[in-house]
C-alpha cells in the first residue's frame, strides 16, 4: 500500500502512560550492521520515527544515495491485550522499496533480529535493557573503523575482543580466533596498481562482513591482513566457517577498471581458551598457524598445535 509523505515536525499521539512503562522496561533500537557508521544505535524513543536521507529525519541515513528522502517510518503502538509495545515499519512511497529479511514491505510489524533495508544500508531492530543499551552505546562510543575497508582498526577490535570476553566470562565460551592473510598481495599491488589493491581491501571487507555473524568481530590488523573472533562456536563449525570463507574469496571475480582480479587468502586458526585466554595469545597462535597454512602451499586453512 502506497503512504503518504509526513511532515517529522507534525504532532503526533502522546503516547499512554502503560506505553510509556513498557518502553523504560525495553529499549528499542537500530542498529547499523552493514553501511556507513557500522554498529551505530538508532534509539526509537518516539511514536512516531522517519527514517530517510533528509536532514529532517529523525534518523538520517547520509551517503546512501539509494535510500529515499524520507524513505520509511516506525511508529510504536501499545498492545493492551499483550501488554506490550509494538513496531510496525510502513515504507513511504521510496524509491527503492523497503524490506525485512530480505522480502519487500509496505507495512509490517518488526521484531527483535529483523534486518531492515533500506537502500544499500542494513539496520538490525533490538530491544535491550537499561545496561545492555548503556554497555552498547559506551562501547560503540570507543571505537574506530578502517576506513578502507570499514572494519574495526586493530585497537578497536582489541577493545570489542575485551568487552565480549567480559560479557561471557561466568559462561562456557568456546570461541574462535582466524588470522587471515592474503596470499601475494604484492603481485595484485605491482600488476595492477595500489589503487586497485586498495580496492581489492575494500572489497574483500564487504565480503568478510557478508558472509559473518551479527556476534563476529572483524577486523584489520594490518596491510592484508584481516582477523575474525567468532563466539559460541566448536571447533569443527569453526574450520566449516573458516574453509567456506577460503572458498568465497578465491571463486570472488573482483572488478576494477574492467579489470578482473582473483585472490586467495590463507586461514590460521586457534580456539579459546585452550590455545589462550588473551587476545595475544590467540593472535600469536592462529599466526603460527597461518604460517603453517602459508608454508604448505597458500589457499588453505591451518589450524594451531601447540
Amino acid at each position: 500500500m502506497a503512504s503518504k509523505k509526513i511532515n517529522p515536525d507534525a504532532t503526533v499521539p502522546a503516547m499512554s502512560a502503560e506505553h510509556l512503562m513498557q518502553m523504560e522496561k525495553k529499549i528499542a533500537s537500530l542498529i547499523v550492521v552493514k553501511g556507513q557508521e557500522l554498529g551505530k544505535e538508532y534509539r526509537l524513543n518516539r511514536s512516531l520515527t522517519i527514517i530517510g536521507r533528509d536532514a529532517s529525519a529523525h534518523i538520517t541515513l547520509t551517503g546512501d544515495p539509494r535510500i529515499s528522502r524520507q524513505h520509511a517510518s516506525i511508529r510504536a503502538e501499545y498492545n493492551l491485550k499483550k501488554q506490550l509495545t509494538e513496531y510496525i515499519l510502513t515504507d513511504m512511497a521510496s524509491t527503492n522499496h523497503t524490506y525485512i529479511n530480505g522480502e519487500k514491505i509496505s507495512d509490517c510489524k518488526i521484531s527483535p533480529g529483523d534486518k531492515i533495508t533500506f537502500g544499500d544500508t542494513i539496520l538490525k531492530f533490538v530491544l535491550q535493557d537499561e545496561i545492555d543499551a548503556s554497555y552498547h552505546e559506551e562501547i560503540q562510543r570507543r571505537l574506530n573503523y578502517d576506513q578502507l575497508t570499514g572494519l574495526l582498526t586493530r585497537e578497536s577490535y582489541e577493545l570489542a575482543f575485551r568487552s565480549e570476553i567480559e560479557k561471557k566470562r561466568l559462561v562456557s565460551l568456546r570461541a574462535a580466533q582466524f588470522m587471515m592473510d592474503i596470499d601475494r598481495f604484492k603481485n595484485v599491488n605491482d600488476t595492477y596498481g595500489h589503487l586497485a589493491g586498495s580496492s581489492v581491501l575494500s572489497k574483500l571487507g564487504d565480503l568478510l562482513r557478508a558472509n559473518a555473524r551479527d556476534t563476529d568481530l572483524i577486523g584489520r590488523y594490518g596491510g592484508e591482513e584481516f582477523i575474525i573472533f567468532l563466539t559460541a562456536i566448536t571447533p569443527d563449525d569453526a574450520i566449516k566457517r573458516a574453509k567456506k570463507i577460503r572458498s568465497i574469496i578465491k571463486n570472488h571475480d573482483f572488478i576494477y577498471k574492467q579489470q578482473t582480479i582473483n585472490i586467495t587468502l590463507s586461514i590460521g586458526i586457534s580456539f579459546y581458551p585452550e590455545h589462550g585466554q588473551t587476545l595475544n595469545e590467540l593472535i600469536h597462535a592462529a599466526d603460527v598457524a597461518l604460517y603453517e597454512a602459508k608454508r604448505a602451499g597458500r589457499d588453505r586453512v591451518a589450524i594451531y598445535k601447540e
